[in-house]
């Protein structure tokens, strides 16, 4: 030992000494001499601050004690007194609970009963005060010590629910026994955690007996409806007055309110309803709206209307069952009824500035094509206050519609700007749009980047990868040039540089010969047996499409036994798969008159014809890759598909025949913005899934057919070619040529691979006018060797049948 660090360590027992008997000026200042010297210990610290304790000077206490606790190998007794001081100095209990939390993670293996009984009486009062991050530590620590009783174990597991622990609370709650005090609030803590982990059988056996035991407390009886609910146990919610009886009779009428809602028991509802007192009926509002939204969710609008009817003393006064009125209205269409319920709750708007009424307001503008009062509308609003988040989206979508780029980039930069979430895909969809029509990708790009570091997501980081891929795509087929510094700086990081390698790959001809292709076409009921045609002529012409590529046909779910059996009997005669997809798994595909959208009112229109745009995008989320080649079902295909398959789409996204130049096809690019020379139809479409703009692409087409149908002419065509304006890259007419009686023929040259019967009587309209096409003939003649008598009649029956049969969206002519 050097002769200094033999002084230091009789200056450190000095000090110590002086301490312990109470001379903490004098031990204070040995001590100070001690750190100025060098020897800054964490012993020395430590004593250095609690000399400052003892004298009750806690403001220098608290300074050393942080000091004291950040050295090396500190002491973890520090933290405990300064536990002690901040409690004594009256400071906030989340600030005694974390120095406490803190020792408890640091703490010497013995300790006393006296320091147990302190840490415990520190975990209690943070619980209290829902300081649960630092109660759960000290918790754990007193039950891992196991002290603190039976009470710090039941609140270990109360916290471990909270922190999505479930199946550890019911461990510690099975591993405990509680005295009889405590046992009914054991039995609340595992009813959580069955709830958490959707046990609802097991939770409804824990709840019903402790509601019997505890009959007035109202968070277990709010437990047990909320179970009743989820397993719709409607007998159950029958005895809801048992349930309730011990509550007061305010309290009681929430869940008489919601039995009844539940049950649709329009007897009950009535007269629960006029028994609420005009002071209490604001809190119920949302539980009806809320039983409002469910029939709508199942399409029922029948029982939305008399749920309002029947709870109309509380209903027709109330901004969340209006809102929800009027949602129900949109999802049918009835514009007409919208426009008087909102006409009848203008005053209530006007007293309440609800926000969600408002937003349905705006919607209805927006859905009847009043675009411009709609964009006065959210201007106002705007002025009025900042939007709130649950309007981005529609008000984005508005901007888009009405082709203000730079409002929608603004719009998006104030949400940002104030923390909102910016996940609604609306909002994304207008705004990557933005990015590429105003031609400012590093501000909507910066703007993902600083959301993201808020608050990751992963709709706003796709949206983010799509617009850097869209940079690349740009670098590489128009030169360094053609991307602005700011972008530029994006592309040299290397996520940067590999999408910029992977764009050079993708404008390059060659297809590599692993390249996964999957063809797939779309029918409803009339456009079956064009569909059977067209498969069976592909697979008989093409014997190497077999092994080739993934075949499948979307058809309506009606159908689909039906339309199964049939495909399965063409995949075994060419020892080949054919699945079969109903529409409804495609998802938003289904749903389209329930999401938020409107179809241009007097405009016929038919799902099925959307199923082309909504199955690209399914294999897109599936992962799927490589080419997709979608074919109407009104065509015959010849030898040569694999040509088409792997024909060079120039590192464009999609490949399509350019229509013909009718007035028609002038008039519909028009409406949209596009060049006419470039529209295309969207009869015969080879997509590459991998392209980085596809998925964008996508995404845009369905949200102009959800938000801008009145400048939809031949509706999905329209909607695809808005999609994908700058992704097309023109497909040859040899590889799909027009089949369309009346039209000016175009010259043939070659023999073509995909031929398409666009006008109609179709090939198998057998009553209009003209004979049916040759080939057409031919080939249906071979089907009808594979497939029974009745599938056959089927078939040929389904264009006469009574539905509504989807029109051939690609009929420009």
């Amino acid at each position: 030992m050097s002769s200094l660090d033999g002084e230091a360590a009789t200056l450190r027992a000095e000090g110590d000494r002086l301490f312990s008997e109470g001379a903490f000026p004098a031990a204070e200042a040995l001590f100070a001499t001690l750190i100025a010297g060098g020897h800054a210990t964490s012993w020395n610290l430590f004593q250095y601050a609690r000399c400052a304790v003892r004298q009750r000077d806690w403001p220098r206490a608290l300074a050393r004690l942080d000091t004291a606790m950040s050295a090396a190998a500190a002491v973890p007794w520090a933290a405990l007194e300064k536990a002690q001081v901040l409690e004594r100095s009256g400071a906030p209990v989340a600030e005694v609970a974390s120095a406490a939390a803190w020792f408890s993670r640091h703490a010497p293996p013995r300790l006393n009963e006296a320091h147990y009984a302190m840490l415990a009486k520190w975990a209690h009062a943070a619980f209290d005060a829902r300081c649960h991050d630092q109660a759960a530590a000290l918790y754990d620590f007193l039950v891992a010590r196991e002290h603190g009783g039976a009470l710090c174990r039941l609140r270990q597991a109360d916290l471990r629910v909270n922190h999505g622990a479930a199946s550890t609370a019911l461990d510690l709650l099975r591993d405990a026994a509680f005295p009889a005090d405590l046992a009914p609030w054991a039995e609340a803590v595992k009813a959580r955690a069955l709830i958490a982990l959707r046990r609802d059988q097991e939770a409804r056996a824990t709840l019903l007996p402790l509601v019997q035991a505890m009959p007035g407390n109202i968070a277990f009886i709010r437990m047990l409806f909320g179970v009743l609910e989820r397993l719709d146990d409607r007998a159950a919610l029958a005895r809801a007055a048992e349930f309730v009886a011990g509550l007061a009779p305010g309290e009681r009428i929430e869940f008489l309110l919601r039995a009844a809602l539940w049950r649709e028991d329009a007897a009950s509802l009535s007269a629960v309803c006029e028994a609420v007192p005009p002071h209490a009926r604001t809190p119920l509002a949302p539980l009806i709206a809320a039983a409002m939204n469910r029939a709508i969710g199942r399409g029922d609008f029948a029982a939305v209307e008399w749920l309002f009817e029947g709870t109309a003393p509380i209903a027709s006064d109330a901004p969340p069952t209006i809102s929800a009125l009027l949602s129900a209205c949109f999802a049918r269409r009835d514009w007409t009824r919208a426009e008087t319920v909102m006409a009848t709750a203008a005053p209530l708007l006007q007293r309440t500035s609800d926000a969600e009424l408002r937003l349905r307001h705006l919607e209805l503008l927006c859905y009847t094509m009043r675009l411009d009062q709609a964009a006065d509308l959210a201007a106002a609003w705007s002025a009025e206050s900042p939007l709130p988040a649950i309007a981005s989206g529609t008000v984005a979508s508005l901007h888009a519609a009405r082709g203000s780029w730079r409002k929608v980039i603004d719009l998006l930069l104030d949400r940002v700007a104030r923390g909102m979430a910016i996940d609604a895909q609306p909002l994304l969809d207008a705004a990557r749009t933005a990015a590429r029509r105003a031609g400012d990708y590093a501000t909507v790009i910066a703007a993902l980047d600083q959301a993201l570091a808020r608050a990751p997501a992963r709709s706003v980081a796709r949206a983010r990868q799509q617009l850097l891929a869209e940079c690349a795509l740009r670098r590489t087929m128009e030169g360094p040039h053609a991307v602005p510094a700011a972008e530029a700086i994006l592309l040299q990081s290397g996520p940067g540089r590999a999408l910029v390698a992977q764009a050079a790959r993708l404008v390059s001809r060659a297809v590599p010969a692993d390249t996964p292709f999957h063809i797939y076409f779309c029918a409803d009921h009339a456009y079956l047996i064009g569909a059977a045609t067209a498969l069976h002529a592909a697979l008989r012409n093409n014997p190497a499409l077999r092994a080739a590529a993934s075949l499948s046909v979307v058809c309506a779910d009606a159908d689909h036994a039906f339309a199964a059996a049939v495909f399965d009997a063409i995949g075994a005669a060419f020892s080949t798969r054919i699945d079969t997809i109903p529409a409804s798994a495609l998802g938003a595909a289904g749903n389209l008159r329930v999401e938020w959208g409107l179809f241009t009112p007097g405009h016929a229109l038919a799902e099925s014809a959307y199923w082309r745009i909504f199955m690209a995008r399914h294999l897109v989320r599936q992962g799927a890759g490589g080419r997709a080649l979608y074919l109407d079902a009104d065509v015959i295909v010849g030898p040569g598909i694999a040509r088409l398959l792997r024909a060079g789409l120039g590192g464009r996204a999609l490949s399509a025949r350019i229509e013909e130049p009718l007035a028609e096809v002038a008039e519909a690019s028009a409406r949209l913005g596009v060049p006419p020379a470039t529209y295309f139809n969207s009869g015969v479409l080879l997509m590459d899934l991998d392209h980085p703009a596809t998925a964008g692409c996508l995404d845009t087409a369905i949200a102009a057919a959800r938000h801008r149908q009145d400048i939809l002419t031949f509706h999905d065509q329209c909607a695809l070619n808005l999609g994908f304006s700058d992704q097309l890259h023109p497909m040859p007419e040899n590889h799909h040529r027009f089949q369309r009686a009346g039209a000016r023929q175009v010259s043939r040259r070659g023999t073509p691979i995909v031929t398409h019967y666009m006008a109609r009587p179709k090939p198998w309209e057998m009553f209009g006018r003209g004979a049916r096409p040759r080939a057409w003939q031919d080939e249906f003649r071979l089907l009808t060797e594979l497939l029974r008598p009745e599938q056959i009649r089927t078939l040929l029956s389904a264009a006469f049948a009574p539905a509504p049969v989807a029109p051939a969206m690609d009929e420009a002519a």
